[in-house]
């Protein structure tokens, strides 16, 4: 039952935990004192531990094809304002139900009453870290290996946006805040950067994007103080584009689009990067006018159709044309097409289709940002209206 999930465990399970790496890069955490599963994420997807006292019944797995993203949520725990951390998986539309009727009603009644920052689907696909201990670089690094192309959504250490139309006393948008558990362990010279980026960029903070700072362990020498962004779909707020974000180590700060998982910076610089050194107050006004810039630009989604049906679909920059993430589902597309492609070398890592391989795009959507900077293709026709896409995005 999902009200199941909510149940706080006995004490008698409260038991120094068991979290392990597996052999091949298999994460495994156990309930601590029973040894009962409580997440596996391997090759196949992930296996969400049962809750007790039907453990192997409750047992879940998800395979990666129906997964859209990993999120970690937190559940307000009234009154007394603590809250119970969650594992939760974003599904794909059209994913096989995991419950039966009876309890996707309650599902949605809980999500709805009690205001949940994740929808009644996701609620149905959550556990509770409780009773054992969760490492989220370790989760991160897992994902990474076995699915590259689905995003983790941290939400443990950052305020929730509120749902419209709930009763809710957290900030309807964050921007730039510091979680005061990170805060104690932050410079003071850190904290004076975080305070003048949120100064400098606060007349113009977009309301549909979330920016954040994160310590992950800075120290001022080799581990950077990190703040970014969280890009989505406007329409689709669940389907994540990407963390555009800045690295700050000493008095060089450098920005780019950030790994989805890892938050590191890529290989290769944008041709939208930033690298420059200076005093702290003048990174943060510089990272500012940056952050604008890059919220700014135009964003457009490709849509290929075959047979009146869309087998790929890419977000990508307008300005540039920088795949942001795509999708190519071979069992929809034209007969040989995926074979042709590969050959052709338009196919990375684990035959992970590579969209920029393809004819010109049937139609686009306008995402977001000023489309006069577009430098796309010209003949493109606009899309009307929204259809269903492949399920599988990637970056």
């Amino acid at each position: 039952m999902v009200a199941g999930i909510f149940a706080p465990m006995p004490m008698a399970f409260r038991i120094a935990d068991i979290a392990f790496f597996g052999g091949g890069g298999v994460l495994m955490l156990a309930i601590g004192g029973s040894r009962q599963l409580a997440l596996r994420v391997d090759a196949r997807g992930v296996t969400l531990g049962g809750v007790r006292p039907r453990h192997r019944s409750t047992t879940t797995f998800v395979p990666w094809a129906d997964i859209e993203s990993v999120v970690l949520w937190k559940q307000v725990l009234p009154p007394f304002g603590r809250s119970m951390p969650y594992i939760g998986l974003v599904r794909r539309p059209g994913a096989p139900a995991l419950a039966g009727p009876p309890e996707q009603r309650a599902a949605r009644g809980v999500s709805a009453a009690l205001a949940l920052p994740v929808s009644a689907g996701t609620l149905s696909a959550s556990r509770a870290v409780n009773g054992w201990r969760l490492d989220g670089q370790r989760l991160a690094a897992a994902i990474h290996q076995f699915a590259p192309g689905v995003p983790l959504q941290d939400g443990w250490n950052r305020p929730r946006r509120a749902e419209r139309g709930s009763i809710s006393t957290v900030a309807a948008h964050t921007w730039f805040e510091i979680d005061p558990g990170e805060a104690a362990e932050m410079s003071d010279a850190e904290l004076a950067f975080a305070a003048a980026l949120r100064a400098h960029s606060a007349g113009w903070a977009p309301p549909d994007a979330d920016g954040y700072v994160a310590g992950l362990a800075a120290d001022g020498l080799h581990k950077p103080l990190i703040a970014y962004a969280d890009l989505t779909d406007p329409a689709t707020p669940d389907r994540f584009l990407l963390h555009p974000g800045v690295h700050l180590v000493g008095d060089r700060v450098r920005g780019d689009r950030l790994h989805s998982q890892l938050f590191s910076l890529p290989e290769r610089p944008s041709s939208w990067a930033l690298d420059c050194v200076g005093p702290h107050d003048e990174l943060a006004e510089l990272c500012a006018d940056w952050f604008r810039g890059v919220l700014g630009k135009p964003i457009v989604l490709y849509v290929w159709l075959h047979d009146d049906y869309a087998y790929a679909a890419r977000y990508a920059f307008a300005d540039t044309g920088e795949t942001l993430i795509q999708c190519y589902e071979q069992q929809l597309a034209p007969a040989g097409q995926a074979t042709d492609l590969i050959a052709a070398g338009h196919v990375h890592g684990k035959g992970w289709i590579q969209t920029t391989g393809l004819p010109e795009p049937s139609c686009y959507l306008h995402i977001r940002g000023d489309l006069a900077k577009s430098t796309g293709p010209p003949q493109v026709p606009v899309a009307a209206k929204r259809g269903p896409l492949p399920r599988l995005w990637y970056e």
